[in-house]
């Protein structure tokens, strides 16, 4: 009897002692709970410089991924070139459209507003000069086109400078960049409106329709009314003289029409304006600028 209840209590002891040597904390710690201590410490130093090293790998294979080579920049490069090569032009040109646009609206609204103004101090429009345009005489009629033009318009436009063209025509300039030229020594009647500088303008071209437009000022017409249908506003109009009123003359009337092949083209002007101050899709000139 005395040696079974020793036996069994000695089985617990064994247990007892078992238990506090797989103890990871708390009294009885005993030289088993440090050794386990050291595994799980190496374990998880283990796993940390696993997961490190997998993350940075990870990282410098997306890295290596991401990098381009120098010929696939250059290649790239290329591209924009050319794209840029077939497109800037474009750009371009429609930048000059739009500038041309933009100013013959402006001014065509500008100096009629001045005309209509100058006539409450002035008087009717009709007794600044003669019904046939021509008022200047031979001698000094450049000094005549400045007088009448600083008496009846300029007091009413946006005039930052006056002067005379490379030609010795008056000049007037105004501050959008844009000026208008006296287009006869001794007339009254016909304007060349440049979009930009107007010496510039003339030694790239001759043709109207590109950079300078021709505009005539007939409040009072009396030697052919009917040649004159179209100014009968008594306003600035674009040059209309002898026009049908049809939108296919404004190309193909000889020496006025607005085509490649004409040399002057007159009614480009007109065309523009037909076409409520844009420039047709079929515009057979270039604006220049």
């Amino acid at each position: 009897m005395i040696n079974e209840e020793q036996k069994a209590r000695g089985q617990e002891g064994k247990r007892v002692t078992s238990l506090n040597t797989l103890a990871p904390c708390g009294r009885g710690q005993g030289e088993g709970s440090k050794s386990i201590h050291k595994t799980l410490s190496r374990i998880c130093k283990f796993a940390f410089c696993s997961l490190t090293n997998s993350t940075l790998s990870q990282r410098e294979r997306i890295s290596s991924k991401a990098a381009f080579t120098l010929a696939e920049v250059l290649i790239t490069l290329g591209i924009i070139g050319v794209v840029a090569a077939m497109t800037l032009p474009a750009l371009i040109q429609n930048h000059r459209n739009h500038v041309a646009e933009t100013r013959l609206k402006k001014f065509y609204s500008a100096i009629n507003q001045a005309i209509t103004a100058s006539e409450a101090v002035n008087g009717d429009r009709t007794e600044w000069h003669n019904a046939s345009g021509y008022n200047i005489p031979e001698s000094g009629r450049n000094e005549q086109a400045k007088v009448w033009f600083d008496t009846y318009l300029k007091p009413y436009m946006n005039v930052i400078d006056e002067g005379y063209s490379s030609d010795n025509r008056f000049i007037v300039y105004f501050s959008d960049g844009s000026a208008m030229k006296f287009h006869h020594y001794d007339s009254l009647r016909d304007y060349l409106f440049y979009i930009g500088n107007p010496d510039k303008c003339d030694r790239m071209t001759e043709q109207y329709g590109t950079c300078k437009f021709a505009f005539t000022y007939v409040p009072q017409w009396v030697n052919d009314p009917s040649r004159n249908i179209f100014y009968v506003s008594r306003n600035f109009e674009p040059y209309k003289f002898e026009w049908d009123g049809s939108e296919n003359s404004l190309y193909t009337k000889n020496y006025y029409g607005c085509s490649g092949q004409n040399k002057l083209g007159y009614y480009c002007t007109a065309l523009i304006q037909y076409n409520n101050w844009k420039i047709p899709k079929d515009y057979p000139r270039k604006i220049l600028y």
